[in-house]
């Protein structure tokens, strides 16, 4: 992936981090602290992939292991997203 492509990613992540953390901040509901993880981990992701691609934890790849992280921290968000809509419904 070329690095133009990674700095892309990780501003879009980062300013979607930032929208989130602050509905977080102003609401206080959980479903956007979660939210707001997922994009930690995809912003800390692109971080490690653009500045620091070697790094390794316990041998591991420091960028597989966070995006490992923010996918299953998405599917956890997406399945409160469709609860909460499900929920908006049954109303």
């Amino acid at each position: 992936m070329p690095d133009i492509l990674k700095s892309a990613l990780l501003a879009l992540f980062a300013i979607h981090l930032a929208a989130f953390a602050l509905l977080w901040w102003r609401r206080r509901q959980a479903y956007y602290l979660a939210a707001s993880l997922t994009f930690l981990l995809l912003t800390a992701t692109f971080a490690v992939a653009r500045f620091a691609p070697d790094a390794a934890l316990g041998g591991l790849s420091l960028f597989w292991l966070l995006r490992i992280a923010a996918w299953l921290s998405a599917a956890v968000s997406i399945a409160w997203l469709i609860r909460r809509r499900l929920a908006r419904r049954r109303i």
